[in-house]
C-alpha cells in the first residue's frame, strides 16, 4: 500500500506545472542579463578606444 501512495505523489508532483513558468522566466531574465553584460563590456572597450583615438590627436595637436 505504501508504494502505490508514494506512486501516486509521484504523479501528482509530475503533474505540477505550476513552477515552470517561474523557470521559463529565470531563464528569460537571465539570458537578457547576459546579452546586455557582453553588449556592454563590448561597449565600453570601443568607447575605450575611441578615447584614446582623441586623446592621441589633442596630444599631437598641442604640440
Amino acid at each position: 500500500m505504501k508504494a502505490f501512495t508514494i506512486l501516486r505523489t509521484m504523479r501528482r508532483v509530475c503533474a505540477d506545472t505550476r513552477g515552470a513558468t517561474a523557470v521559463e522566466y529565470g531563464l528569460i531574465i537571465a539570458s537578457i542579463m547576459l546579452v546586455l553584460i557582453v553588449g556592454l563590456s563590448q561597449l565600453g572597450i570601443s568607447l575605450q578606444g575611441v578615447m584614446q583615438t582623441l586623446a592621441d590627436h589633442l596630444q599631437n595637436a598641442t604640440g
